[in-house]
């Protein structure tokens, strides 16, 4: 058999796959961008060719059927972009875990081991007075209730007398103004 110009050879360095070759290269400038834009360390890029061959019988010039091997190239040309976004997170410290009876529930409770510390005195239990409403102590210091049987375990809230900006209008210390001689 002779050379035939027409003939389509079955390689990558011949045209007979330029469809293949421009659509690895479309997917393999547009993963490159796209990890550029995400800031992606890892891709895969996958070149897959299922090849069929399909024997059937063909009639040739001279009406005499002849057994010829049809053959299909599909391709598909993939990219997978490893691109991790997470956020973490951790609930503990010196919490000790304890059945809550009155809520019928787990919870978590900070573990007192006696060691005082300079914020002691904002963690009092708020006496209330007959109508259940609490009462503001004379240190200008506000706290809410403390679970049954044990202290409040965060530092307060917003004090009721806080401006819009949260600072405290009735706070007791005052700056020296040096006046006296003192600074």
């Amino acid at each position: 058999m002779s050379y035939n110009p027409n003939d389509w050879a079955l390689n990558l360095n011949d045209d007979t796959f330029n469809a293949l070759k421009t659509d690895f290269n479309v997917v393999l400038k547009k993963t490159l961008h796209n990890m550029e834009q995400k800031e992606s360390e890892a891709a895969e890029l996958t070149v897959k060719l299922k090849i069929s061959l399909e024997r059937t019988k063909q009639a040739s010039g001279d009406d005499i059927p002849r057994d010829v091997i049809i053959p299909k190239f599909d391709h598909k040309v993939s990219s997978v972009m490893q691109y991790k976004d997470e956020k973490t997170g951790t609930l503990g410290g010196n919490y000790e875990l304890v059945w809550d009876k009155e809520r019928g529930e787990w919870v978590m409770r900070g573990i007192i081991d006696g060691q005082q510390n300079i914020f002691d005195a904002e963690y009092m239990v708020v006496d209330c007075d007959d109508n259940g409403d609490d009462a503001e102590h004379t240190s200008g210091v506000y706290s809410t209730p403390a679970l049954p049987g044990g202290e409040p375990l965060a530092l307060p809230g917003k004090f009721p007398d806080d401006d819009e900006n949260g600072a405290d209008n009735d706070y007791p210390y005052e700056e020296p103004t040096g006046e006296d001689g003192d600074e």
